[in-house]
């Protein structure tokens, strides 16, 4: 017996869910809007990589809003088949694994949209989109965010918080924990990560699921559920 990677574990779970593409989209509709909304507001985005595709249900919108090439990245064979039929070209890539398998400069806009927390080395995975992508682009990062005031509140109530890693890779008792997930962070441990890797934030923004966590965290992207990075490379 051999450890497990996290690009195999996380490939035999989306392998799964691909087959439920429309329900994970409805699922996600808080976060796919927060995205749109960022990608528009940044100028120059014709070629777009997204991290973490899946099949290529979300990427596809970038088109809508002026991308026009938009490739995708993702480690589920399955998934990617779907994608291949949606973007203009997708590779299959074990993040934080190996070396990202596209030359240097390549993109104006990267999207890496709750991904980071499934990458075990997440300062190689740094790295390598900083490589990929052009002088004065972005870099799009959304993660759960561990302080989330639900999260906060289930700790003092003895419980795990929602998406924690867990002990284990393959058993939980607790059906908050997600087995896919390496490490969780919060706003001011990921401001760090980011500012230590050379790249300038130019905002923190909160993604919130629910309406009382809307009006919780309205003042405070800290209690949010989840977090989103807009980072710059210059």
């Amino acid at each position: 017996m051999r450890p497990a990677k996290p690009s195999e574990i996380n490939k035999e779970a989306f392998d799964e869910i691909s087959l439920a593409e429309k329900w994970y989209y409805k699922q996600q509709i808080p976060r796919i809007r927060k995205l749109i909304e960022i990608f528009k507001s940044i100028k120059n985005r014709e070629t777009v990589a997204d991290i973490g595709c899946f099949t290529g249900i979300i990427s596809q919108e970038y088109f809508k809003f002026g991308a026009k090439i938009v490739e995708g990245f993702d480690v589920s064979d399955k998934a990617l088949e779907k994608a291949s039929k949606r973007l203009t070209k997708v590779y299959k890539w074990k993040a934080g694994e190996e070396t990202c398998p596209v030359e240097n400069e390549r993109y104006d806009v990267i999207i890496a949209s709750e991904i980071i927390e499934h990458v075990y080395d997440t300062d190689f995975f740094m790295e390598e989109l900083k490589r990929i992508l052009k002088l004065n682009g972005y870099i799009v990062i959304t993660t759960p965010n561990m302080h989330s005031v639900t999260n906060r509140l289930l700790f003092l109530l003895g419980k795990f918080p929602w998406t924690h890693p867990g002990i284990s890779i393959k058993y939980k008792k607790d059906q908050r924990i997600d087995l896919k997930h390496v490490r969780l962070g919060n706003l001011s441990e990921w401001t760090y990560f980011f500012e230590k890797h050379g790249l300038m934030i130019e905002k923190a923004i909160g993604i919130n699921f629910s309406f009382i966590g809307k009006l919780i965290s309205f003042s405070k992207t800290s209690l949010s559920h989840n977090l989103a990075f807009i980072l710059k490379k210059s």
